[in-house]
């Protein structure tokens, strides 16, 4: 069961594909499932539910919700439902109250008398009806491994057992032994089932036990989850366009990676420390590794170009090919960095394959940047070429008011009385106003006994306290391409923000020093603005969908946290106003307790267990870099169907991957026809038919496209499909689920597929062939 807070819906389709494509393995297409077991995960999402849905499932059951929500729930006998989504479809929920197993009846049968049996039984059934509104109920037999291979004996008597039961209850009750879905399949089909679009996140199991540590437990661990899945996105598209069979395995490893990592006990850092640093950290580093040691021979089969991973040894040669592969199906606009060794001085100069010089700048440590438009699906080449002259490279220490800025923003430092940090935006375009945004860190410590932080729950004993900042310089550097200043907070937080020609965009490399910090603490960078935004909170929901939270400041501070997956904003509600958003390509917890206010919990470390079952204290002394980025906007029409900036998110997620070689030839790049930015090629994957023992490469193939349309509002697209697929030497063949698991229908005759945003309510007229976002494959 993957997580339902901090997995990307890319992740979650991959691990639903996976588990359909064992089950069609092993036990025949006639059996892949129907019904989501959900009933581990910490809370449950709609999004989730849409996910399932969209993979051929038709119901779910869950068991883990707030407690606050299930008693509200059980006292209105809604504890079966209709999940509103917000396509304006639905889908049917069965909530296990209690728990979602009992004590096997069986296995103890012989200790107990028939009617001893039976009292205990009906007990059961008393205690389990209340919250449902029609006359049947779900009574799970067993536990976790009642059923295993050890107990025949159970097996053995469970139709003697089954038969007395029923003759014993009369006519009181009806047992009827059957399967899950035949459950399902009857309780969804009920007259008047209540409808909710509830979100049962943050989860809560009794009062002050807020389950929203893990959010951020093990950061590290969930950072190169992140970047798993977008190598996991390079290989199988790159396989696809080379068809280079080094990379089979690399696919096959990676997938197996992000599957399990997506587990609920996986991403959200609940496993214990030996799990997370012997097993889950050392597997995504390797499965990374090993396919970035192939990636370049692929980009070598499609380029013409001979090129590695290593970085440009100066000692060698002056002159280096780069060549930058994106996997995304838009062009974009794209920085691209270059490392060297053995760099003594002088300056780079790049020219494209048009063999145009373009901009760039030469670090002192002799990194080349530049940013140039790549295609989609395919690369773009540069020739390197260092020079004697001295690079322009203005860095200085300074102290006091400075800023740095680009063509789009300008951001200001000032001296405060925490030392000297960010203090102020300013949009460079039709506005002549400095917005106040500060960053500072904060942190929160456990309260002591009973009542501890641990792994899964975050118990604050008061509200953040500032962290004082050192005395020192910042370290402030101008160049052509980037600007960044670098500011050492602590002993054990270092800042580094980036601001590149053409960007919106404050890039923020935040560095933790693990083996300085200090114990119990849990770290939030928190953001302060003037943006009124009355503690409400919007975050994305598994990167897919946008919730709005409104935060209650005398409620349990822990209360007021959500998941980021992707990105977070707090907005102003009114006509003229701003927004401001923070992305991030790992998950979080995030908050705005404080009115104005944006909090990211980057960090925990925990004295105590929180008794929950890890059982040792979090202990997280590990170091490490993340990335986060803000930027500030006037307000638009809040869309919560769509991610805001979605594109923008999807490119943070998914960097250019860069390569080197010593050809000094440039060729043109590869001729893939480009999609518009709106629609997003989800995945391209090539998937070889099972059913046979041939090597995979002698096996038939099939292409496994999906389609999403990323807009914001209204928006209707018509993607002439047809040459794009033509440019990628395939067909659509038929029309099939998330998990590619169903087939929905043939694929239509036209050239076109219309994308329409689901849940629309304005007099739009309706796409002729096919209007769902996300099923498209």
């Amino acid at each position: 069961m993957p997580d339902e807070a901090l997995n990307t819906y890319d992740a979650v389709i991959q691990t639903i594909s996976r588990g359909h494509e064992w089950i069609r393995d092993v036990f025949g297409e006639k059996h892949l499932p129907k019904m989501a077991w959900r009933i581990d995960p910490f809370g449950s999402t709609s999004t989730m539910s849409k996910l399932y849905k969209e993979s051929g499932l038709e119901y779910s059951v869950t068991a883990r919700t707030p407690y606050k929500i299930i008693n509200q729930l059980k006292k209105e006998q809604k504890l079966e439902f209709m999940w509103k989504l917000s396509d304006g479809s639905d889908f049917f929920n069965h909530i296990m109250d209690i728990s979602y197993c009992i004590q096997n009846p069986f296995t103890e049968w012989s200790k107990q008398t028939l009617d001893e049996r039976m009292e205990d039984f009906t007990k059961e059934i008393e205690k389990r009806r209340v919250g449902y509104k029609n006359n049947m109920l779900l009574l799970p037999l067993g536990c976790d491994f009642s059923w295993d291979d050890t107990h025949n004996e159970t097996w053995a008597i469970v139709d003697p057992v089954m038969e007395a039961v029923q003759s014993r209850m009369g006519d009181k009750y009806k047992i009827h032994y059957s399967l899950l879905s035949d459950y399902l399949n009857v309780a969804s089909k009920a007259n008047d089932l209540p409808q909710t679009n509830q979100e049962f996140l943050p989860y809560a199991d009794k009062e002050q036990s807020y389950w929203t540590g893990y959010y951020t437990s093990y950061p590290l661990l969930k950072k190169e989850a992140r970047r798993a899945e977008s190598m996991l996105r390079t290989c199988n598209i790159l396989y696809y366009l080379s068809r280079d069979t080094k990379l089979y395995k690399n696919i096959e490893d990676l997938r197996k990676i992000v599957s399990d990592v997506s587990h609920h006990d996986g991403i959200t850092g609940t496993s214990t420390r030996h799990v997370v640093q012997d097993y889950y950290l050392p597997n995504l580093r390797k499965s990374i590794d090993d396919a970035l040691k192939n990636v370049a021979d692929s980009i070598r089969t499609i380029s013409e170009y001979v090129v590695d991973q290593q970085p440009l040894d100066l000692s060698k040669s002056d002159t280096f090919s780069v060549v930058a592969f994106n996997n995304l199906s838009w062009k974009r606009f794209a920085l691209i960095s270059v490392n060297v060794v053995n760099y003594q001085s002088g300056s780079a100069v790049v020219v494209n394959s048009d063999n145009v010089i373009i901009q760039s700048q030469t670090d002192k440590d002799g990194t080349v940047t530049f940013a140039d438009y790549i295609p989609g699906l395919s690369h773009s080449s540069y020739s390197v070429r260092f020079r004697s002259k001295e690079p322009f490279d203005f860095t200085v220490n300074q102290k006091g008011n400075f800023f740095i800025a680009n063509d789009l923003v300008k951001l200001s430092f000032c001296k405060g009385e925490n030392g000297t940090g960010l203090c102020s935006v300013r949009k460079r375009y039709g506005d002549d106003r400095d917005y106040p945004v500060k960053h500072e860190n904060y942190y929160y410590k456990g309260p002591n006994y009973p009542r501890y932080s641990g792994a899964y729950v975050f118990r604050a004993d008061g509200p953040g306290k500032l962290i004082p900042q050192l005395e020192g310089d910042a370290v402030v550097t101008r160049n052509a391409i980037c600007s960044h200043v670098v500011i050492n907070y602590s002993e054990y937080i270092t800042h580094k923000y980036t601001l590149c020609k053409g960007s919106q965009y404050v890039d923020i490399e935040t560095t933790i020093n693990g083996n300085k910090l200090p114990e119990g603490y849990e770290i939030v960078s928190r953001f302060s603005t003037d943006i009124f935004n009355n503690n409400t909170l919007f975050c994305d929901k598994n990167n897919l969908e946008t919730r709005k939270f409104e935060s209650d400041e005398k409620d349990n501070i822990a209360s007021n946290f959500l998941p980021m997956t992707t990105s977070c904003y707090i907005r102003e509600d009114q006509p003229v106003g701003y927004q401001f958003t923070v992305q991030s390509t790992q998950s979080y917890a995030v908050a705005s307790i404080v009115n104005k206010t944006i909090e990211v919990m980057i960090h925990r470390t925990c004295l105590f267990d929180d008794g929950l079952g890890v059982y040792q204290p979090l202990l997280d002394r590990t170091s490490y870099t993340s990335k986060t980025r803000f930027r500030l906007d006037k307000t638009s029409p809040n869309d919560e169907k769509t991610v805001a900036f979605a594109s923008d998110v999807i490119e943070f997620n998914n960097p250019v991957l860069v390569t080197t070689g010593k050809d000094q030839r440039l060729y043109k790049s590869s001729d893939i026809v480009s999609l518009p930015k709106n629609i997003h090629l989800l995945s391209l994957e090539v998937v070889h038919d099972r059913n046979t023992t041939k090597p995979y490469y002698q096996r038939q193939e099939y292409l496994v496209m999906r389609l999403q349309h990323i807009g914001e509002g209204d928006d209707k697209i018509s993607v002439n499909i047809n040459a794009f697929l033509k440019s990628i030497h395939s067909r659509i063949v038929e029309e099939v689920t998330l998990s590619s698991s169903y087939v929905i229908s043939p694929a239509p005759s036209g050239n076109e597929i219309c994308f329409q945003l689901q849940g629309t309510d304005k007099n739009i007229p309706p796409c002729q062939s096919h209007d769902d976002l996300t099923k498209w494959n």
